[in-house]
Parts: structure tokens; sequence; C-alpha cells
């Protein structure tokens, strides 16, 4: 960095424009900063100028000087929100954690020093007055019950929009904080300081609707998001005022479905309690109070926003209980809801919003229960996944959920029980003689997930299926891609699930019910199948997966390689998207289930190394890898073959494909060398320990292979008799 160039710093910050701060000047490229952008300080490097500004002794205290650089930092950002530059984005990409750092460390700050009670107490009174200050007025009660008027933009003064703009960001911060500095916070405050933010927090839903601008709606509905965030933060402390309020506004508004959507909508952020029970009776006969409301309402919107409240409340306890929750409050809020939410679900106008409801109650019932009713529900669920559009993929989330609670919570029920629901759930997923699972739109991850849940008890279920009906057209040179996909996914999950390298598949809700596993790439071993129970399913498979790769070679892998013109031609038109992510997933199987009896596979992993796909070549140079470094005793011979293709096969006048293969092969050596420094280090780190082991327990143990004798005394070792044999006599009189 340029010293002319370097920035200015001073001790114990940034000087800003304008600041009275008088400090030390330094040069930044004397200290070794680079030219990036640095952070204002946290804090002054004395109290004695805060105090001029804010009218505090000197000294005074932290927390009003850390609120102090907490609103400047607000207040610079609140201007620049008034750039034309950035007045078109929604003041959530502006104003979110992470866009500004220097808010970040305040707010961080704030957090840190409100453990106890009396000083959050006090930010948050300091908080709100600093709102009020500010011009902030809460709408009304009695305008919540006026029906939302149309937006007048077209004769909107530019002052009212920038207004609107910067009363929505003032209340962003105010959530920030908020929802910051009470989260994770075991401390009951006062009554009336709760019911006040409570009250603030509810005036603010439906606040899109007040809105006159339209460039303001989408800032306005991240506001209420937040205010919606912070009354479930507040709920986990003072569950009691947060839910009596909520219960007293849906009788005070009884009349106005909209705004009642509204309310109940924006509930789904309530933390509900699992410990101990009688917070979880507290929570749950708030649930039962909601469950009447429920069951009274007629309106549609009204019970489609109770459905979507009670499934994002239920499923979170579902996911965390381990077994049934046999509480007489969770039976009974249970037994009431659910025979009309089953009831509607069959009604097409509400099956998308009840399917879900249904779903959660069941996997929060009691085994006896579940058992009982969930065959109804299945088969309504499985007629479902031929639904096009939202009830199919919803259908296929229930049945998601339902499996797991029927085989790795309950365990299934007998044989001949058991096989008989899984047929029914594979058949509704796999129809026979289909090329596609249904719904066609579902994400390949749960299907793969489904039959891991179904192994967990019934392996052989899951392996005769995947074998006989997934992956046996491949003996007939047909490829079905997507089914093919989820079956080798889904072996390879169960496989690491045996091995005990994955943790045991947990509820699926939430966006981890779409994560990705990550999959080992070590060998399994003819001895680690044994051990796991998948030794009579490692062969049959291997010899599918070699089919399989001779298949897709022949289909897409020599005419699609860069070293043949056809493929430079015509790669892209005949490599369709299924295809390529079949060849993707089978070449991710290999390494795991590549042995000494898998040398033929090469020849169709050296073709996918130069394919036109950019992907494939890159998978391709990671399965060579992984088998080098599996397979010691194959190391040679793997990059033989390879520079012998390289020479007999790719024309040294294809440039791209010469390059690409050079690569791999510098890849190949610097794996091979990693592993052997890792192997040496391994044998020195064993040296060292036998090493300590000799000099713990005396030469007793190394004088058979030598005449050193250590002398402990001195740490030298001689080459004499004398002091072997004194060691040895020593030794027979201490016994």
């Amino acid at each position: 960095m340029d010293e002319d160039s370097s920035s200015t710093i001073h001790d114990g910050g940034i000087s800003d424009n304008g600041s009275s701060f008088v400090w030390r000047k330094r040069k930044a490229s004397s200290m070794g900063l680079t030219a990036a952008p640095l952070l204002s300080p946290l804090l002054p490097f004395t109290s004695s100028h805060v105090a001029q500004e804010i009218g505090i002794a000197a000294g005074g205290d932290i927390l009003t000087s850390l609120f102090f650089e907490f609103q400047r930092s607000t207040s610079q950002r609140l201007l620049a929100l008034q750039d034309t530059k950035v007045y078109h984005l929604p003041i959530g990409e502006i104003l979110a954690e992470g866009a500004y750092l220097t808010s970040d460390q305040h707010i961080k700050a704030l957090e840190v020093i409100t453990e106890d009670k009396h000083r959050l107490e006090q930010l948050l009174n300091i908080l709100l007055k600093w709102r009020m200050d500010l011009g902030i007025k809460d709408p009304t009660p009695r305008e919540q019950q006026i029906a939302p008027t149309a937006r007048h933009r077209d004769g909107l003064c530019e002052n009212d929009e920038i207004a609107e703009r910067k009363d929505l960001a003032i209340n962003y911060m105010f959530c920030r904080v908020l929802i910051k500095v009470l989260e994770n916070r075991a401390v009951l405050l006062d009554r009336l300081l709760v019911k006040k933010i409570v009250t603030i927090c509810f005036l603010h839903f439906g606040l899109d609707e007040k809105m006159r601008s339209h460039r303001n709606i989408a800032s306005a509905l991240e506001v209420v998001d937040l205010f919606a965030q912070a009354i479930g933060v507040i709920s986990q402390t003072c569950f009691t005022i947060v839910s009596e309020y909520f219960l007293k506004l849906l009788s005070e508004y009884e009349s106005d479905p909209m705004y009642t959507s509204i309310l109940i909508q924006n509930m789904k952020y309530l933390k509900i309690k699992l410990y101990p029970v009688p917070d979880l009776d507290s929570c749950f006969n708030f649930l039962y109070k909601c469950a009447l409301h429920f069951t009274a309402a007629t309106k549609k919107d009204v019970k489609h926003a109770w459905s979507f409240l009670f499934v994002e409340l239920l499923l979170p306890v579902a996911a965390v209980a381990k077994t049934e929750v046999n509480v007489p409050s969770v039976r009974k809020f249970v037994s009431h809801i659910y025979d009309q939410a089953y009831e509607l679900s069959k009604k097409s106008k509400h099956s998308t919003a009840m399917h879900p409801l249904v779903a959660a109650l069941l996997c929060l019932s009691q085994k006896e229960v579940f058992l009982k009713q969930w065959i109804s529900f299945l088969n309504t669920s499985i007629v479902a996944l031929k639904s096009s559009g939202k009830l199919g993929r919803i259908a296929l989330d229930s049945i998601y959920k339902l499996v797991w609670v029927y085989m790795v919570r309950i365990g299934g029920e007998d044989n001949t029980t058991t096989d008989l629901r899984l047929r029914a759930i594979l058949e509704g997923l796999f129809p026979s003689g289909h090329k596609h699972f249904f719904p066609r739109d579902g994400a390949s991850i749960i299907f793969s997930r489904i039959l891991l849940f179904i192994a967990k008890e019934r392996l052989d279920v899951v392996i005769r299926f995947v074998n006989g009906e997934l992956l046996t057209p491949v003996y007939s040179s047909r490829l079905v891609p997507h089914r093919m996909i989820v079956a080798i996914r889904s072996v390879l999950l169960i496989t690491n699930q045996l091995e005990g390298t994955q943790k045991t598949e947990v509820f699926p809700t939430g966006a981890d019910a779409l994560v990705k596993t990550p999959l080992t790439t070590a060998s399994l071993t003819e001895q680690q199948a044994t051990s796991m129970g998948f030794h009579q399913y490692l062969t049959p498979f291997r010899n599918l997966l070699h089919q399989l790769l001779k298949l897709l070679d022949t289909t897409i892998g020599n005419d699609t390689m860069m070293v043949s013109q056809l493929g430079v031609r015509s790669g892209s038109d005949k490599m369709d998207k299924p295809t390529l992510d079949l060849f993707r997933t089978t070449l991710l199987a290999v390494p795991r289930f590549f042995d000494d009896t898998c040398i033929e596979w090469l020849p169709f992993i050296f073709h996918a190394s130069v394919n036109a796909d950019a992907e494939v070549r890159k998978q391709a140079s990671t399965v060579l890898q992984c088998i080098l470094r599996n397979h010691p005793q194959l190391r040679s011979q793997l990059l033989q073959s390879f520079v012998t293709y390289i020479i007999s096969s790719v024309p040294s006048s294809n440039h791209d494909a010469i390059n690409v293969c050079l690569r791999i092969v510098i890849y190949l050596l610097r794996q091979w060398l990693r592993t052997a420094k890792e192997k040496r280090a391994s044998m020195a780190q064993e040296d060292k320990q036998l090493n300590y082991i000799a000099r713990v327990f005396g030469s007793d143990l190394i004088s058979s292979q030598g005449d050193i004798v250590v002398d402990f005394h001195n740490g030298s070792g001689k080459n004499t008799a004398s002091n072997t044999s004194d060691l040895k006599s020593n030794s027979n009189s201490s016994s």
C-alpha cells in the first residue's frame, strides 16, 4: 500500500469526519494493514467526548455509551437509505445482519452487556424512548378495524414515501436489537414492560395494508415479519403474556376475518416449550383454546391460517420427540382437532391446507392412535401423489414424515403387516411400468431418504426393490435416469448409515428435509460389509453398477468425448440433463464399491475423464484420485493404465484433451505423494509412541532386542552387559 494513499488511523479506531476526537495519528502502512475499509470504533478511547454529546458524566454508564454508538451508526444508515442508488431496494437488503458490520458490532455489544435483568430492562426502556423520540407513531387499535383502502400512488409526494421508508427502517432496527438481546435469555422481565413491547408488536401486524407507497410494500412485509419474530422471542420467557394478549385480540376482531387471518399467521414464530412438563401443559392448553377457534371458524381463509399456524408450531415438537408424546394435554388437543382436519383434507378447496396439518397431528399422536388412523390418510396421500401442482408435493412430504414415524420411531409392526404397508408406499411412489417417480416434480433426495428410513428396519425390502425394480432395466439396455439416481443414492446413504459414518436420520422438517447428506468416498471392504449385514447384497450391486457404467459409456460416453468430433458437434444435444445426472451419480458411487475385482471399470472412468461435460470430467478425476488413495496395491497399475490410455486414445493434436489429461496425471501424482507423506507421518508418530513406551517401562522390554539399556538418571544409553545384568538383578531382588 502506498504511503500517500494509506488510511489514517488513531489509537482506538478511525476518525470520522467532523468528529471531535483528538487521537495520536499513525499510518496504516506502518502497522502492516491493507487498504481495505476499516470499521469505526466500537467504543471511543475515552468516554469524556461522549459525555459532552449525550450529557452524562465522564466514566458514566457504559450501556448508555454503547447505545449512543448504535444510535450514531443507525443515523448514518438512515441517511444512506435516501440515496437514489438504493432507493428501489427493500430496506432489509441495506439494514439486515451482515450488510453493515459497524451496526452488527454495536448490536452484538449491546447483547453482551445486557446479560443481567437490570441492564436488560434499562436497555429496553432506552430503546423504546429512542424510537419514540424519532417520531414513530404506532397504529391505534381502532385503525385495525377499518377495512384497508386502495393505495393512492399517483398523488403521493416523494417526501411522504421517504418518511414511510424512514419509519420502516427505524422499526427494522428496533426489532433487530429487540430480537438479539432477548433470544436465548432465561430472564423474567417486568410484566408491564413486556406488555408494552408486545402491544407494539401486535399493533404492527398488517402494516403493509397501510402503506400508501407501492415501493414500500416489500419493506413493510419485512418489518411485519421482524415484529412476528420478536413475539416469538418474547414467548420463550413470557409465554402467558403473549398467549393471553393473542386470545384477547382474537375475541375482539372475530368479526374481521381478514385481520384475524393476518393475526394468526404472524404467530408462526411462537415457541412451544417441551420442558418442564408444566410448561408443555401450559402451551398445549393454549393450543387447545386455539383449536376451539379453529373448529368454530366458518371462513376458508381463517381455517387455512389456523392450519398453517398449527403445522408451524407442531412440527418442531414432533421433531424433538424421540418417542410418543404421552401427555394428557397433547392427547386432548390432537383428538379435538383431528377428525375435522381429516374430513376437510378430502375436500378439494381445503386439501392443500389441511394435508400438512393431518400429517403433523399423526406425527404427534400416540403409537396406538397413529397405527389406527394413518392407513386411511396414507391411502389418500398415495392417490394425491399423481395430482399436478402443489398437492402432489404436499402429499409426498406427508408420506415422507409418516414413513419416518412408522419405521424410525415406532419400528414398524409385524412382518406381514409391515410388508403390506411398505409395498403400498413403494408402488405409489414408483408405479410399475413408469419411467418417473410420482410426483414428477418431487425432489429426488426425498425418495432416497424414504428408502433409507425403510432400510433402518427392513433392509431386505429396500435392496430387493432397488435391484429388482429400479435398476433392473439396465439388463435390457434401458436407462431410467430418475429412478436409477434415487436407487444409487439410497444405497450409498444406507451403507453410510450401516457403517455408522452418518448420524441417525432425524425427523424431516423445514429446510433440513431437502439438504443432501455428504457421502463418504471410503471403499467398502468385504469385512465391513459382513459386519454391517450388507455382504449378501454387495456383489449383486457391484454387478448392476458395472452394467450401468457399461451402458452409460455406450450411450453417452464414447460419442460425447472431447476426442470425438461427434462429441464436439453434438455432445450438448445428445447428453440430456437426466442422463448426465445419472452419469455423475454413478461415478459418485464408484469409489465406495470399487475393489480389486473392479479393474474393468477403469476404461469407463478414463472415457469420462475426457467427456465433453465439465462436471463429468471433474467427477471422473475425483474418482481416480479416490481409487489411488483407497487402494495402495493398484496405484502403479492405475497410473500406468491411464498414461497408456492417453498415448493410445487421445490425439496429440487435440490440445484441450491433452491439457485435461495431463492435469489429471498431475493430480494423481500429488495424491500419491500426499498419501505417502501421511503414511510416513503416521509411522513416525507410531515410532515416537514406541520409544516413549520403552522409556516408561524400562529396558526389560527391549533387552531381548539388544544390549542398549536406558539410564533414567542421566538419560543416556550405555552399551554394556554389566548394566544389563545389574538391572536384571535389581529387578529380581525387588520382585
